[in-house]
């Protein structure tokens, strides 16, 4: 686990972060949940977690800030028997961190066409105590093999050297000694090849039968998805050393059943949406999870799940990474969809696992503060008038802050007025216009409904007056906390008279 973020520096976005400059000192949680509007940085942390996932320097190193003549310092507190720090510097990270799953715009793009095999294929691999020893066998011979032919190589690098021995006693001596070797070597290797291709073939059975479950739980996690798509075949591919590389996968589109054969025919990209593209993706995703017999040890890093999803797939992607909160070590979700980082938060038990962050830049630098989603989800009226109440139960930190609640005034009263009054809106209709109806409905029956209001008209002009935006260019007085709180504990009680 990742107990905290003590530094990234000179780094994509990130300047100098230390944790010290805002209400978030780098201690993470079991589930975190961060908000990144664009171009805040959050690739930049992405990254971070894919270099930990692929032990992969490069990406770091490609991603120095670009103002800065020193290369990226990275140091992460890992929470485990000796609190160690990882870290990445002079190029390099410091130590491995293996148990880590990484879902961001590199794994879709790898894994639409065909699926990339995990140390999850191995690890079920291993799950067969007969097959372990076959492959563990097999590993053997390869490497006698790969000796034998390194062997085999300097045998020739001899030859050609007696080959050019003048004393013919040596020459034919050493000739027909490296000769005899080379024969020997080459039914050695023979041999060795044969026993080879064997243990391949249970070792290539398991690994097919293992792709095969792959894809039924991949085909599981699309129903949720879509009715649309299943996989109908899959083949295994291996490397040299019989370790599976990667799946190919066969779609039944609609009804329509594609094979093997017609991948080389048809092209995906044209046949599936960006959203089916997305759902497949992200359901071979969750699927690695799920092979992983020892998940509950996984840190598992979602980056922006759902992109190309309408409003219901959105919704089965929150309810699968609500389950998945529950089964893994520790959970982060980057996300530039605040309502989206909202929804998921209201579903992640327990409350007291779950961290909520923003990334936000500040002089062109970016820092991360602690979030609220409920209050920063608020929409319309509801949240100009939370703006006030938390005015006067919290104050404000700064003048900036102290103009943005005197804001917050007229837009309260406006809302208000506009919607227990809704019949009198048209697109002109602002607080000015509603104080006008209250003092027309003393003598005017059209405005009757607002002469309750009449007695309070002063206050509300006083009011009107207070929070009307300057009308000359440059003109601005600052903000006073003493009268400011006033005026909203005023609008306050008027809003509840409205």
């Amino acid at each position: 686990m990742i107990n905290k973020l003590i530094e990234i520096k000179n780094f994509g976005t990130f300047n100098n972060f230390k944790g010290t400059q805002t209400d978030w000192h780098g201690v993470f949680n079991k589930n975190n949940i961060i908000y990144a509007p664009n171009g805040t940085g959050k690739t930049s942390l992405s990254i971070i977690f894919q270099s930990l996932e692929k032990r992969n320097n490069e990406i770091i190193i490609k991603k120095k800030r670009i103002q800065s003549t020193s290369n990226p310092i990275i140091r992460l507190l890992v929470n485990d028997e000796n609190q160690s720090c990882i870290t990445f510097d002079n190029d390099k990270w410091s130590e491995d961190y293996k148990e880590i799953s990484v879902f961001n715009s590199f794994y879709f793009s790898n894994n639409i066409y065909t699926f990339t095999a995990s140390d999850a294929f191995l690890e079920q691999l291993y799950l067969d105590e007969n097959v372990k020893k076959t492959k563990k066998n097999l590993n053997q011979k390869i490497k006698e093999i790969e000796n034998k032919k390194k062997y085999r190589k300097d045998c020739k690098n001899w030859i050609n050297y007696y080959k050019k021995t003048k004393d013919e006693n040596i020459r034919i001596h050493n000739l027909n000694r490296y000769n005899r070797t080379m024969s020997q070597l080459g039914k050695q290797i023979g041999k060795l090849n044969e026993e080879i291709s064997t243990l391949k073939i249970p070792i290539e059975t398991k690994f097919k039968e293992i792709s095969v479950s792959y894809c039924d739980i991949v085909n599981n996690i699309l129903k949720q998805f879509t009715d649309s798509i299943v996989i109908n075949e899959v083949n295994p591919v291996f490397n040299n050393k019989c370790n599976i590389r990667s799946v190919i996968f066969s779609l039944t589109i609609d009804g329509i059943e594609t094979n093997l054969t017609d991948r080389n025919e048809l092209s995906f990209d044209f046949i599936l949406s960006d959203g089916d593209k997305s759902a497949i993706a992200f359901a071979s995703f969750i699927s690695h999870l799920k092979m992983f017999p020892s998940i509950a040890n996984r840190l598992v890093v979602i980056d922006d799940p759902f992109t190309r999803f309408d409003e219901n797939r959105r919704q089965k992607t929150i309810d699968i990474i609500s389950d998945l909160s529950v089964q893994v070590k520790q959970l982060f979700v980057l996300t530039h969809d605040l309502d989206f980082g909202h929804k998921l938060s209201q579903r992640i038990y327990p409350k007291n696992s779950l961290l909520t962050l923003e990334l936000f830049k500040k002089n062109k630098e970016s820092n991360i503060k602690k979030i609220d989603f409920e209050k920063e989800t608020l929409t319309g009226v509801i949240k100009h008038v939370s703006v006030l109440y938390n005015f006067l139960k919290e104050g404000a930190n700064s003048q900036e802050e102290l103009e943005n609640v005197k804001r917050n005034i007229r837009l309260s009263l406006e809302g208000m007025f506009k919607i227990k009054f809704f019949e009198y809106n048209n697109n002109n209709t602002w607080l000015g216009s509603f104080l006008e109806f209250i003092e027309k409905s003393v003598s005017d029956t059209n405005y009757k409904k607002f002469e309750r209001l009449y007695p309070h008209i002063q206050k509300l002009r006083n009011i009107n007056h207070y929070s009307s935006p300057a009308h000359h260019a440059g003109e601005t007085n600052k903000v006073n906390s003493i009268e400011l709180q006033a005026y909203v504990a005023d609008t306050l009680e008027l809003i509840d008279l409205i």
